[in-house]
């Protein structure tokens, strides 16, 4: 499903200003979050919201701004999807590697637990508890990605 961009003139300039939000003119639906690209395809994704004040442009912090062609630029805007926060959220992508890696040790712990149990001298508590043990910590990992997600789109 393609979101449709909107476009909207922005400014510096305004009564009130939040650091790393598209704030949009009054009137406006409120979409948060939102990817922003300019005219040269700089494309961040910015929480959003409506401004306080009767400005008829949409309102950018400064260094946003700057990025993003300078006052009284044209943008164009759209809410964000969940692809949008994978792709623009560092720490999203920090929790999958964690997430893969911990499906990665489960499956090596159930191989080495499989193994571990044709040898007399392996507890059976060890051999068992190892791949479950990993296994709910993949599930947990897993967890905290979706959670993070659906946070980050919230």
């Amino acid at each position: 499903m393609t979101m449709e961009w909107t476009a909207v003139q922005v400014t510096g300039t305004a009564s009130f200003i939040v650091q790393g939000t598209l704030l949009l003119p009054v009137g406006s639906t409120p979409v948060s979050p939102i990817v922003v690209k300019s005219s040269d395809g700089t494309t961040r994704l910015l929480s959003g919201g409506v401004r306080t004040d009767v400005g008829t442009y949409a309102a950018l912090p400064g260094d946003i701004l700057a990025k993003m062609g300078g006052d009284t630029s044209t943008v164009n805007y759209r809410k964000a999807t969940w692809r949008d926060i994978l792709r623009y959220k560092p720490a999203i992508k920090l929790q999958i590697l964690i997430t893969v890696l911990t499906l990665v040790a489960a499956i090596f712990a159930a191989m080495s637990a499989y193994a571990g149990t044709r040898s007399a001298s392996t507890p059976a508590f060890t051999a068992e508890a190892a791949p479950w043990v990993l296994g709910l910590t993949f599930v947990l990992a897993l967890l905290k990605l979706i959670s993070d997600i659906k946070t980050a789109l919230a």
